[in-house]
């Protein structure tokens, strides 16, 4: 019985190999976006705000300061029943900017959420190309004449844009930081084949007709996450040639990790409670595929362990560790260098040990109970 466990966990190495391999090379084979001149698409651009009194001021500032022309952008601030202050300050803000204004969802509305702020945000809109981010995000001065100079040179209904940590202080961070390094830049190979894997809304672009031709968020309004790849998913079955991957540093959009452990945890609890049937096909192959892989690591290894291993057991299981060892380490040391966390590499080995347990409480967990949000509670 345990040679037959051990030939399956060799044949999901190989799966997982192949996978990673692919996004690495489709990283590799993505051009960089190079800026164009006389940029002139209007843009709106959306940010759902929820109890971001600390951090909105900041992304304000960097919304405002962006080199794009102020006359051919707007930004809408869409406040979703903040508790805060984040009303008041978006107001002041508001008061001093022709182009930045807010929207609020009245408290006796009985929707509510991100997609339904992202929602109304595009129905104010007055422009083709809509550009998300998030309240807590900042970015360069040219985000916005790099996606635009994107669209213009790929004429996409859909533009994925990389994001990634940043002030990273203590060795959660740091460990975030690789994570979601792995986690963008595996969606952006993925991409690069026309498979819809993973994106981030704090850095999304798209068409107003593409958003209105799938409807928006119809049929994907009842789960509380997927803002970002529900959508995408949407948007590249209708439009599967006519999705880019904007890879320009110019274009990282950085936010901060969580704080705690537990925060992560709810954080990609929620990002992993979207319905199954509204995931698509290479999705859930890809997410079984390593989910399998690095529960078959961990069982395989606590039996080692606890049970009576022969040498070619021990030698097979040496080998599926090396194997995800050096694919994994491949995958951040080709990608790190684009997005300035290669410093972080020593910590590879510490998240590489603990993922497996990470991922399959994670897995184990997300449907046990209610998660909270921002001060409310998302079933």
């Amino acid at each position: 019985m345990i040679d037959i466990f051990f030939y399956s966990a060799i044949l999901n190495a190989l799966l997982y190999i192949i996978l990673i391999g692919l996004c690495m090379h489709g990283w590799q084979k993505t051009e960089y976006t190079r800026i164009g001149s006389n940029l002139d698409t209007k843009v709106s651009v959306i940010v759902a705000v929820r109890n971001e009194e600390e951090v909105i001021e900041r992304c304000i500032e960097a919304l405002i300061s962006q080199t794009y022309a102020k006359e051919n952008y707007e930004v809408i601030l869409v406040n979703d029943n903040s508790t805060d202050n984040s009303g008041e300050i978006i107001q002041h803000t508001c008061s001093k900017y022709d182009n930045v204004r807010m929207i609020t969802i009245d408290d006796n509305d009985s929707n509510f959420g991100k997609k339904y702020a992202i929602s109304l945000g595009v129905q104010s809109s007055i422009a083709e190309l809509i550009v998300t981010t998030d309240a807590d995000c900042v970015m360069g001065r040219d985000w916005l004449r790099t996606i635009v100079s994107s669209y213009n040179q790929n004429n996409s209904k859909l533009i994925l844009g990389p994001v990634a940590l940043y002030e990273e202080k203590g060795i959660l961070d740091k460990l975030q930081s690789l994570e979601l390094v792995a986690l963008i830049s595996s969606g952006m190979g993925a991409a690069y084949y026309n498979k819809a894997l993973v994106c981030n809304g704090a850095n999304l672009a798209y068409t107003r007709k593409a958003f209105n031709d799938v409807n928006g968020y119809s049929g994907i309004m009842d789960t509380s996450s997927g803002d970002d790849v529900l959508l995408y998913y949407k948007i590249h079955k209708k439009y599967p040639d006519q999705v880019s991957f904007l890879k320009s540093k110019a274009a990282i959009v950085c936010t901060r990790g969580k704080k705690t452990l537990n925060d992560l945890i709810s954080q990609r609890k929620r990002w992993s409670s979207k319905k199954w049937s509204d995931i698509n096909d290479f999705t859930k192959f890809t997410s079984l595929v390593v989910l399998l892989f690095n529960i078959q690591l961990l069982v395989l290894t606590v039996w080692s362990l606890f049970g009576n291993p022969n040498i070619n057991h021990k030698q097979m299981l040496l080998l599926l560790w090396l194997s995800k060892l050096i694919v994994d380490f491949l995958l951040l040391f080709l990608t790190t260098p684009f997005f300035g966390k290669r410093k972080f590499l020593p910590y590879f080995i510490i998240e590489a040990i603990i993922y497996p347990i990470y991922m399959l409480y994670i897995a184990s967990t997300n449907k046990l109970g209610n998660t909270t949000w921002k001060g409310r509670i998302i079933s």
